[in-house]
């Protein structure tokens, strides 16, 4: 835990051996997509640090939801979601 990862690419698949990703969205829209299960608390930390583009944050096939939605978008610079996932779902903290 505590490992931070920088995303460039338009996809990234998140696993739980690193817990922050910073999403710089010079070229392009950059999508995380959270496990559909995972741990009971853990947590992924996604945090825009370019903002030309939209982060995205979802799970493959939006049946698992973050905060009740199926996806948390936004293109504002420093935007953080904290996704801790309950057991079912994700929940922003």
């Amino acid at each position: 835990m505590g490992s931070i990862l920088t995303v460039t690419a338009n996809t990234h698949n998140a696993t739980e051996d690193i817990e922050t990703y910073l999403c710089d969205t010079t070229s392009n829209n950059v999508r995380i997509y959270l496990p559909n299960t995972t741990n009971m608390g853990q947590l992924f930390i996604c945090k825009i640090i370019e903002a030309s583009n939209d982060m995205d944050v979802t799970t493959p096939g939006g049946t698992v939801t973050i905060d009740g939605a199926t996806n948390q978008n936004t293109s504002t610079l420093n935007t953080t979601f904290r996704c801790l996932f309950d057991g079912a779902n994700y929940q922003l903290i």
